[in-house]
């Protein structure tokens, strides 16, 4: 139903602007983690060890550069630490995502399911706005 809506205009609702709200941020985590795991792509990176220059070669996608952190990708002490923060960094970001995710979802649906999809001019979600 929209607010010109027979329906919506006979019973008085309007939309749920809280979970227009949600279903926004929602929409804009997924852009968020779809762009990281696919669009996304690395820089070339240089480190020094013991007087060696290696380089790290970028333009790939974080899948891309995860399946190609392997445990003896180098013999070198820094690049192995340097690959194990960026394998920890690509899983810490991508847990959190899943986490917010998984809390949007939580709250959409109980918008949707308990509170619903129109609400009273007077409540709270009828006159949710973007600044909370």
């Amino acid at each position: 139903m929209t607010d010109t809506d027979p329906d919506s205009a006979a019973d008085g609702k309007v939309d749920n602007m809280k979970l227009k709200a949600i279903e926004y941020v929602a929409d804009e985590t997924s852009a968020v983690q779809t762009f990281l795991n696919s669009t996304w792509i690395t820089k070339d990176h240089t480190y020094t060890e013991e007087g060696y220059t290696g380089v790290f070669t970028g333009h790939q996608t974080v899948s891309q550069m995860q399946s190609r952190l392997g445990e003896n990708l180098w013999n070198s002490s820094i690049a192995e630490q340097y690959f194990q923060r960026v394998r920890d960094s690509l899983n810490s970001t991508d847990t959190a995502l899943n986490s917010i995710s998984g809390t949007l979802k939580t709250a959409r649906d109980y918008q949707v399911n308990w509170v619903g999809e129109k609400v009273t001019p007077e409540s709270e979600e009828a006159s949710w706005q973007a600044a909370r």
